[in-house]
């Protein structure tokens, strides 16, 4: 009885490879009577997804009556099955640069001082549906749109200018929310939601904000 090895599985699951890194592939048995498993069980392949037991699919491999390339099948039809039942969605991403000084109240270190950070911003903005051109937004339309900030705090002292005068610390924290939380009042579509933005104040230390749906 020949039973393939988890690096076989892998290496014949190539098409699959990119999604890997979240899934785990092991031996294991199931109870084919009750869906769990059990001591009198079949031999079989579990596909672990996310790491999570909610996500896991168990393949029947038993070999009694499956060659070595069926029960491949069956495990690539197992995790086409799993992704097809995620949500999904298109997501576009631009990045914008400014410079800028700040300081950090209340900060006990050297950043309490007036200093300058190059910036880099990346957005992202995502949506389930293309509209008629196959677009899910205009890459120019949001440049624009994030532009407005740009010129804002660009060459100047962000604590100089409101909200981060006085109610908000200029911290990139607060920035990457600033920046997400006002393209969304500029993003007139209901399809397209800019959910996530990463604020760069060097190429090692960056802030990011989300929002789930």
């Amino acid at each position: 009885m020949i039973i393939p090895t988890l690096r076989n599985i892998l290496e014949d699951l190539f098409i699959f490879i990119p999604f890997f890194s979240n899934i785990v592939v092991s031996a294991g048995s199931l109870d084919s009577d009750q869906g769990h498993v059990g001591h009198n069980s079949l031999l079989c392949w579990k596909v672990e997804a996310h790491g999570t037991t909610q996500d896991e699919l168990w393949v029947n491999i038993d070999s009694k009556d499956r060659s070595v390339d069926q029960r491949i099948v069956l495990v690539r039809v197992a995790v086409a099955r799993y992704y097809s039942r995620m949500p999904s969605f298109y997501e576009v991403m631009i990045e914008r640069n400014f410079s800028s000084a700040h300081q950090l109240r209340g900060y006990k270190g050297k950043c309490e001082n007036l200093h300058g950070h190059n910036y880099k911003v990346e957005i992202y903005a995502r949506g389930e549906e293309l509209n008629n051109i196959g677009l899910l937004i205009d890459f120019g339309d949001l440049k624009t749109a994030a532009d407005e900030i740009v010129k804002y705090l660009d060459h100047r002292n962000i604590n100089e200018l409101p909200p981060f005068d006085e109610e908000l610390n200029p911290s990139a924290e607060n920035l990457a929310r600033y920046f997400l939380e006002y393209l969304n009042t500029r993003v007139a579509d209901e399809r397209v939601k800019v959910y996530k933005v990463r604020c760069f104040e060097t190429p090692t230390s960056v802030a990011t904000y989300r929002v789930d749906d």
